[in-house]
């Protein structure tokens, strides 16, 4: 297989955190991604100035740049403890992408648990009407804070 069509093929399958790739433009090398966000679409540059990595953390897809912070689901473990991270799905080193099949061998991705924290109040209203049926309830969802130290 050519490398863009092992690009085409691969990345409409991956997320960039809570956007979706929708159409990639491949010339010589990856410049620009477009993504979209329920129905509106933008485009945003593809940034080239530090290593980049698409990392699976707990099922999830997450774009992470060393330095940088990320909010995910809870992960067992202190405030302060080391993290690693080996489901590395592709990798961007300067303009060299390296893209898994479906993981990047002999790579990981290391990071710091800043905090453990919980998310904004979701309401759950529930009714039946002309029954007299009512039920509320609400949820708390818990994340932790990383921050990611190193991505080899």
């Amino acid at each position: 297989m050519f490398e863009s069509e092992i690009l085409n093929h691969v990345l409409p399958k991956l997320y960039f955190g809570f956007e979706k790739i929708d159409e990639c433009f491949i010339k010589k090398e990856l410049t620009k991604v477009c993504l979209y966000k329920k129905s509106n679409y933008f485009c945003g540059q593809y940034s080239k100035k530090e290593m980049n990595a698409i990392v699976k953390i707990l099922g999830q897809q997450f774009r992470v740049e060393a330095g940088k912070e990320v909010s995910i689901h809870r992960l067992e473990g202190n405030v302060g403890d080391v993290v690693n991270f080996s489901d590395v799905m592709l990798l961007d080193n300067n303009g060299k992408i390296t893209v898994g099949m479906p993981l990047v061998k002999d790579s990981k991705v290391t990071a710091k648990i800043l905090e453990h924290m919980q998310g904004e109040k979701v309401a759950v209203f529930k009714k039946k009407r002309r029954k007299g049926y009512q039920k509320y309830n609400n949820h708390r969802q818990q994340y932790t804070k990383i921050m990611i130290e190193s991505i080899a």
